[in-house]
């Protein structure tokens, strides 16, 4: 088992479509911002709703862009780290998981969207974007759903895993 490799992978949410609404969305206010400053008819009260406004919306914007999740598989299991609401790895032990496969799943329908989900019956989601995810199925009944940008190579990696395993 020494010769597995270790699978790492870092999502953020980089998606372009998001990027660009945030970009546009920010542009706007500023523009919102720099009309009630340099206006000579603007109350306090306004200018003071603009920056408030503005500064929520950068410290919103600063820390979506700064999560990502990070992704590692190894023989002791699949550990997952969601940056900032985990500041160390989780690890899925192996001796807990009694199916792992790379499946299509719906966020929206299932979870209601991407970042950490509760979804039913001890199931949880992480993910970033898309609809390609590690669906680790636990002995207890539980599951986890760990989004990932790599499928193919994500199978490849399991499939050399458990063929490793099988010869152990």
């Amino acid at each position: 088992m020494k010769n597995v490799k270790l699978y790492t992978e870092t999502q953020r949410f980089n998606h372009p479509l998001l990027l660009s609404g945030f970009f546009l969305l920010g542009l706007f206010m500023l523009k919102e911002l720099m009309n009630a400053f340099y206006s000579p008819d603007t109350l306090p009260g306004e200018l003071t709703k603009e920056i408030v406004s503005f500064s929520i919306f950068a410290i919103v914007t600063i820390f979506i862009l700064l999560m990502k999740l990070c992704t590692c598989i190894d023989e002791n299991g699949v550990s997952i780290k969601f940056f900032p609401f985990h500041s160390k790895y989780v690890l899925y032990k192996w001796d807990d998981i009694e199916l792992v496969e790379v499946k299509n799943y719906s966020p929206l329908k299932e979870f209601g969207g991407w970042g950490i989900r509760f979804g039913k019956k001890n199931s949880k989601a992480f993910s970033t974007r898309g609809n390609v995810a590690i669906h680790l199925t636990f002995k207890n009944g539980g599951n986890r759903i760990i989004g990932t940008q790599k499928a193919s190579e994500l199978n490849a990696f399991i499939a050399q895993f458990e063929m490793l395993n099988k010869l152990v």
